[in-house]
């Protein structure tokens, strides 16, 4: 009985054998004739498994009496799948070249195993079917792994050209199109109701001096220590942006006014702390504003506002001699 049942296996398995084959072949060319073709072969060797066991069951005719008509049925399948396969090879429509080798690796496999099975030579035609098998499995593992490499690395690289995309190359703060893209958001978010934002509007004082009297690199120099102080001084509690040569914006969201004041107490130790701890002696305007949805109608109206105060903190700065008139 558990021979029977393991011979009606084996001849089961043998039928179906070329059908996962084609539909791999079908699943890797585009063009739809060829795409037909392929279906044919299924049908083909989907009838002959339906024909033959229905040959068994109802008339008792022994599968071994019926293998020379599956055979046939195979080797034209496995042929036609060859052939369409370097058909399309040569017709440029297959979705992934590396996919013909390693599909032709089984097609050629199952050829000779029927061949020497003729031949007399089953032993090793069924190891040469094993060693296709087994070369088939290792190679679409290589062209996987491969694959996976690859789209790993297209990844980092997006991520990467992202990161340059929206990060100053001078501070490595976030940018005007990040600024832009970030601004469109937390309007967005004012517009449904969340209106716990804060912005920060910063100048760069004594820029234009810098530059006319130790030249640009001082001038850069003196935007790269701002920067740093700014980051240091915002921390995790909001995003600070560059959106132009002396100009800086900070986004705070979901905090509160009195913590927003904190925030800005930060920045203004951390100046202080680099000026005691530096030569080279910086500073900045700064002005702040919350939103305030009474007489902000959105967020660039609270940007407005903070500009505002940081000309007037300007201002405030000339007059005490901090800021040199420009």
């Amino acid at each position: 009985m558990t021979l029977g049942f393991l011979y009606i296996l084996q001849y089961t398995f043998l039928m179906l054998l070329t059908i996962p084959l084609m539909l791999l072949i079908e699943h890797n060319v585009k063009q739809v004739r060829l795409k037909r073709m392929l279906a044919v072969c299924i049908s083909i060797e989907s009838a002959n498994f339906l024909f033959m066991y229905m040959l068994n069951f109802l008339f008792g005719v022994d599968f071994k009496f019926l293998v020379i008509l599956t055979h046939i049925i195979l080797l034209v399948c496995a042929v036609m799948a060859l052939g369409i396969l370097i058909q399309a090879y040569r017709k440029r429509v297959l979705m992934d070249g590396e996919d013909l080798f390693t599909l032709i690796v089984p097609c050629i496999a199952c050829i000779m195993d029927l061949l020497f099975y003729y031949l007399g030579l089953r032993d090793l035609g069924m190891m040469i079917m094993r060693i296709g098998v087994l070369l088939y499995v290792m190679l679409q593992f290589y062209y996987n792994s491969k694959r996976i490499v690859n789209l790993m690395q297209q990844r980092y690289k997006m991520k990467v050209y992202r990161d340059m995309a929206y990060h100053d190359s001078m501070t490595g703060l976030r940018n005007r199109a990040a600024y832009e893209t970030d601004l469109r958001k937390y309007t967005e978010e004012c517009e449904n109701g969340n209106h716990k934002f804060c912005v920060f509007s910063v100048d760069v004082n004594n820029l234009k001096k810098t530059n006319d009297e130790q030249g640009h690199m001082a001038g850069d120099t003196l935007i790269i220590h701002i920067a740093s102080v700014l980051r240091d001084g915002v921390r995790e509690w909001g995003d600070v942006y560059r959106t132009g040569g002396d100009e800086f914006v900070i986004f705070v969201k979901n905090h509160t006014m009195e913590e927003a004041y904190l925030i800005k107490e930060n920045i203004h130790q951390t100046l202080i702390h680099f000026n005691a701890k530096n030569k080279t002696q910086i500073s900045f305007s700064l002005g702040m504003a919350y939103f305030d949805k009474e007489q902000d109608n959105n967020l660039e109206a609270t940007l407005a506002r903070a500009d505002v105060a940081m000309y007037e903190d300007k201002q405030r700065g000339k007059a005490a001699g901090i800021v040199q008139n420009r």
